[in-house]
């Protein structure tokens, strides 16, 4: 399938709306954290709000879900995310990362082979230079909508998937390995 970011078209009768979904800026990304906090547990944008930008970027998904895991945190008397990086770092990576692992599997899994082996050639952490992909490779990240040649990398701001990515590369390997043989 298309990867979100790229589009999202809305029937409304006869009319269509098109709509881009991207990533929020980070003033956005913060406002939405600040604002949608509930009143018993105010996220400050100084903090915590900003630690979770850091580590997800802007999008709206991986931002809600770390609020609400902050929330359920607070509520469940473990107040250490409103006061340490860290904590935050321990949620990011238990609730986004290992909860939502089956969401990062199968967009992997969409992937074609070709695309996949491109995004894994870079190393682990770090995208591929592009310049240096044989022209069917960049043909594969267009055509996935991960890379354009005008825009540059499209996933660059999905920094939970390429973090996802990074920390599973040598088991994406392996099994990219074990499908072409």
């Amino acid at each position: 399938g298309r990867v979100a970011s790229e589009m999202c078209i809305r029937a409304s009768g006869p009319d269509m709306l098109q709509v881009r979904l991207e990533a929020l800026d980070s003033v956005d990304a913060l406002e939405l954290l600040v604002r949608t906090a509930p009143e018993d547990v105010p996220i400050r944008a100084d903090s915590t709000a900003q630690w979770i930008v850091d580590l997800c970027g802007g999008w709206p998904f991986y931002l809600q879900t770390m609020g609400h895991a902050v929330v359920c945190e607070v509520r469940g008397g473990r107040r250490g995310a409103l006061v340490r990086a860290t904590a935050v770092e321990e949620l990011y990576l238990d609730v986004l990362l290992r909860g939502h692992r089956a969401l990062f599997s199968a967009r992997w899994s969409e992937l074609p082979r070709l695309a996949r082996a491109a995004l894994l050639s870079g190393g682990p952490g770090r995208l591929p230079d592009v310049g240096r992909l044989a022209r069917t490779e960049r043909a594969a990240l267009r055509d996935a909508y991960l890379h354009d040649p005008r825009r540059g990398w499209l996933v660059a701001s999905d920094l939970p998937w390429l973090d996802w990515i990074a920390r599973h590369h040598r088991e994406l390997t392996d099994a990219l390995w074990q499908e072409g043989r």
